[in-house]
């Protein structure tokens, strides 16, 4: 991890910003922290209150985790604390950036609800929404919250209005009053909210508010300038049904498929995880020109069918090149 960091020429800017799409239990992210720390250090920035305080929230927003896995979330948020936690102190409130979410799918899903079925239920009148599908129903939030930045107010409000089971009319007054609403988004909103509150009351309670608040992350980050980590690499036969399903347009549409027939059916020549992990990363999360480092599975450089795909190094039929500075054999 420190070698790949090197690779990436990372020194600890807090002005830089770098993304690990699957931070498990963060080590790649604290060992990011402790350079951004020698650099305040080197600076002289951790002497002056004001400095400090400017360094620790560009850090809040600049060096950030996704996981699917809520248990190396909540590793990962501890590690972060202990790493940075005694500077944190000069920031309040913080949200420890690191979201429990699903990096492939969410801009996948986002795209598709924007491009899709747009009527307000209730209504019939066309308003664009992201939507999060869970075993409990759709959850379907304004676009115009997250187009603001107000999804945490938004998320607060709900959890505080459940707790205090308010009625859709006083949460829709409650919410009125934090942030500006056009009619239909705040009518989405109350519809969200008696889904919620319906949970809430049946004993099925999964801190639906915060479920939401993490899983918009990866719509709501500005492109990162450095990526880094270790993707997860795993087989395309190990994956659920459901997710092969709904995620092999991506493989598709990144030429990762390139196997026709009964091969493909077989599994195209051992597809991993891994390869689509990158091309989604390196499509939806890093800038222009930005640099992208993973510790991946040897097999990518070797397999053959999606191997080939993989090693085309550009994004779709059309889409940009992406370009190879290094690969190390460990």
């Amino acid at each position: 991890a420190e070698r790949l960091l090197n690779q990436l020429r990372y020194d600890g800017d807090p002005d830089i910003r770098l993304l690990d799409p699957s931070c498990g239990s963060g080590t790649f992210l604290t060992l990011a922290l402790a350079r951004v720390r020698e650099k305040m250090a080197f600076k002289l920035w951790d002497r002056d209150r004001h400095k400090r305080k400017e360094c620790v929230n560009k850090v809040l927003n600049n060096v950030v985790g996704f996981d699917l896995n809520p248990l190396a979330v909540i590793a990962a948020r501890t590690n972060y604390l202990l790493t940075f936690g005694d500077l944190l102190r000069y920031v309040r409130p913080i949200e420890i950036p690191i979201y429990n979410c699903d990096t492939i799918l969410t801009p996948v899903l986002q795209k598709k609800a924007q491009g899709g079925q747009k009527k307000l239920p209730g209504t019939g009148n066309d308003i664009p929404y992201f939507y999060l599908p869970t075993t409990a129903g759709e959850f379907r939030m304004p676009k115009s919250v997250l187009d603001q930045k107000n999804l945490s107010k938004v998320t607060v409000a709900l959890e505080e209005c459940i707790a205090s089971d308010y009625k859709q009319k006083e949460f829709a007054n409650s919410i009125s009053k934090e942030i500006d609403l056009d009619k239909d988004s705040l009518l989405l909103l109350e519809q969200l909210y008696s889904q919620i509150l319906a949970l809430e009351r049946k004993g099925k309670n999964g801190v639906w508010a915060r479920l939401i608040k993490n899983s918009f992350a990866p719509v709501l980050q500005e492109p990162f300038d450095l990526i880094a980590g270790n993707p997860p690499w795993v087989n395309w036969e190990y994956l659920p049904e459901s997710w092969r399903e709904i995620s092999k347009t991506l493989w598709v549409h990144y030429g990762l498929f390139s196997l026709k027939g009964h091969a493909a059916r077989l599994g195209g020549g051992k597809k991993d995880l891994a390869m689509l992990f990158t091309y989604v990363c390196a499509d939806h999360y890093l800038k222009h020109r930005g640099q992208l480092g993973f510790v991946i599975t040897q097999t990518v450089f070797k397999t053959k069918g999606s191997g080939d795909g993989f090693r085309r190094f550009q994004l779709g039929e059309k889409g940009p090149a992406l370009g190879v500075k290094a690969v190390d054999d460990l």
